[in-house]
């Protein structure tokens, strides 16, 4: 059934302009370049500026998941079973170490690497 109001199928996107049927000649957003940092308060350079927590080789990034709380008896100490009574959102982190790596073009940088990559001799130590 069609709400009230509505005289075709395209009004309904009116106020989102870039998708089929919106408000034509919008003005896209603006692109960011290095002029358009020096230009921003430090106050909003901060959001383009923070440190992600993934590994520089492997591309390792937190992942989402949940801590499930339990109650219960397992079956195999003699009770009926353990069931699930929460999920709590939360969020799984690799283990990243800020070392300083030789890179392949001989150029020595401090980067974050995960504990996997270094243990698997994916990089070389600089002294």
């Amino acid at each position: 059934m069609r709400a009230a109001g509505r005289k075709n199928e395209s009004s309904r996107f009116a106020f989102f302009p870039y998708r089929k049927g919106g408000k034509q000649n919008t003005p896209k957003p603006k692109e960011y370049t290095l002029d358009t940092f020096q230009e921003l308060p430090l106050i909003a350079l901060r959001r383009f500026t923070t440190m992600s927590k993934v590994c520089y080789i492997t591309g390792k990034r937190p992942t989402r998941g949940n801590r499930i709380l339990r109650r219960g008896q397992t079956k195999k100490s003699g009770g009926i079973g353990t069931h699930i009574i929460k999920r709590s959102p939360r969020k799984f982190c690799p283990n990243l170490q800020h070392i300083r790596i030789v890179l392949p073009s001989g150029q020595i940088k401090r980067l974050w690497v995960s504990v996997k990559a270094i243990k698997a001799g994916k990089i070389v130590k600089a002294a």
